[in-house]
């Protein structure tokens, strides 16, 4: 895929993130939020994005139990540095879903637009951090 930069779906995917109240154990290359908690969080490291030129797009995928949810932030920078200090994006977290039986659900970011509404330069998009909350019934 052009311009892909990290595609998570394994147990060892999940662990190179910080998680806060989050189990990647119980259905691995998930992430679930741990027995007794409302909320899980994750950020991923800050990724190089080799070869892609602008952010483009994030497609994510996700089981929603009724009433659960899922918001994704991210940020940007010219350097690894840069990026791990820059500020967030807004929240984006509009899901629709794909089979209400088995409540699977899928969310596309346009971040190509988000980035030139917030006038950050392709120039400092060349490393990515993801931040993500999940949250339970």
């Amino acid at each position: 895929m052009a311009g892909l930069v990290k595609v998570w779906t394994s147990e060892e995917d999940w662990e190179a993130c910080t998680l806060a109240d989050a189990d990647t154990e119980t259905a691995p290359g998930s992430v679930l939020v741990d027995a007794g908690e409302a909320m899980a969080e994750v950020t991923t490291p800050v990724y190089e994005r080799v070869g892609v030129t602008h952010q483009s797009r994030v497609v994510i995928g996700a089981h929603l139990p009724e009433g659960s949810n899922v918001v994704v932030r991210y940020r940007v920078g010219a350097t690894e540095s840069a990026c791990g200090s820059a500020e967030w994006s807004d929240w984006f977290g509009a899901f629709v879903f794909v089979d209400l039986d088995t409540r699977e659900a899928t969310a596309v970011f346009d971040l190509l637009l988000d980035s030139l509404n917030r006038s950050i330069s392709e120039a400092d998009q060349k490393f990515v951090q993801y931040n993500g909350r999940i949250y339970r019934a």
